[in-house]
């Protein structure tokens, strides 16, 4: 089994009903939480994924009842959406390591991942995040030597770019839909 790499909207998606991709994103979590699919996604996604939930506490709390609003707090949210996430067949891709900047004859020390996302910056407008997970996606493929199948994603920006990615990448740029019906879940 080939992994894929997940952008965190996937796993987002799959908790959010009103999301076009919710469905897809539903049953590519399954398979990831039954060990039928395997991906690996940046240390990034765990961050995300705790922004968004923090971000629309609020909202979710609107859904809850009133015995649900007095027992989960945003932590708890928080907490719960990051337990599973984290329980996931996924693997979490951390780039160790500083390195040398040089700009303008003034040596900054700067995490590789960032580095290697400036430089792609020069050949990919996308988003900052956008960035760090496609530094991370290249670290898997070209250091780690993941056969990364795919880039699964629901981002607009990924997907309205992704004849550039795929040619810079090596590996297909696809959605939620698109992937659950390569793999028949």
């Amino acid at each position: 089994m080939k992994p894929f790499y997940m952008d965190t909207n996937v796993f987002i998606a799959r908790y959010k009903p009103d999301d076009p991709f919710h469905e897809s994103c539903k049953r590519i979590v399954q398979g990831l939480n039954s060990g039928e699919l395997e991906a690996c996604t940046s240390v990034l996604t765990i961050v995300e994924t705790a922004c968004v939930a923090s971000r629309n506490y609020e909202k979710s709390k609107k859904i809850l009842t009133e015995r649900e609003i007095k027992t989960v707090s945003r932590e708890k949210l928080i907490s719960s959406l990051l337990k599973r996430l984290v329980k996931l067949n996924l693997r979490f891709i951390n780039i160790p390591g500083e390195t040398v900047l040089k700009i303008a004859n003034k040596n900054i020390d700067i995490p590789i991942l960032f580095k290697d996302a400036l430089l792609m910056a020069y050949e990919i407008g996308l988003k900052s995040f956008d960035i760090i997970h496609l530094a991370t996606l290249k670290y898997c493929i070209d250091v780690l030597s993941i056969p990364v199948e795919a880039f699964v994603t629901g981002d607009t920006d990924f997907l309205n770019n992704r004849k550039n990615l795929e040619n810079l990448f090596g590996t297909i740029f696809i959605t939620p839909d698109e992937y659950v019906r390569i793999k028949s879940l």
